[in-house]
């Protein structure tokens, strides 16, 4: 039923997206009111957040243990979405640590509104993932759009020729 992850840098990116998961639910449950999760803070359940996480890391499974992909672009998608995600979460992680080191952190977090902290939340998550995501695919595009027009290799310029033979003193 399961299949086995064969690629060896899909399953460490697997594991650590599984871990760095687990361990936010982990560190959140006992400081709830400290949470900035959309899911945490429109349902206040911290089950159900649990619960999508759970999805998320089945999702991540069923697609690090697939060896086919539709196009170059796809995989790029989902590896440049890993490893985001694991700023995202690896903050997340830091932050519960600091409100299990100082419990006084989290009840001021728990003094912020709901809307604010969904506020911040957009922004956080705007900047330090749509960003640089869009960037990135849009980069992707444009290098695979203007690759059939370049060849690799060294070129045949005399500028070539000159910085080339430079750079070696």
């Amino acid at each position: 039923m399961f299949k086995t992850i064969k690629n060896p840098v899909m399953f460490w990116m697997f594991i650590i997206f599984a871990a760095l998961n687990i361990a936010d639910v982990l560190l959140a449950y006992p400081f709830g009111g400290g949470e900035t999760n959309p899911i945490y803070l429109l349902t206040g359940n911290i089950f159900l957040m649990f619960m999508v996480k759970a999805g998320f890391i089945a999702l991540a499974y069923v697609l690090a243990a697939s060896p086919v992909f539709p196009s170059r672009f796809t995989y790029f998608t989902l590896i440049l979405s890993v490893m985001l995600s694991f700023v995202l979460l690896g903050i997340a992680v830091y932050s519960g640590l600091l409100y299990h080191n100082d419990p006084s952190l989290a009840v001021q977090a728990a003094s912020i509104p709901k809307d604010v902290k969904a506020q911040m939340y957009a922004q956080f998550v705007g900047i330090l993932y749509v960003l640089p995501f869009a960037l990135c695919l849009l980069s992707f595009w444009a290098y695979d759009k203007s690759e059939k027009y370049i060849k690799y290799g060294e070129p045949d310029a005399d500028w070539w020729k000159v910085w080339k033979s430079s750079a070696r003193k």
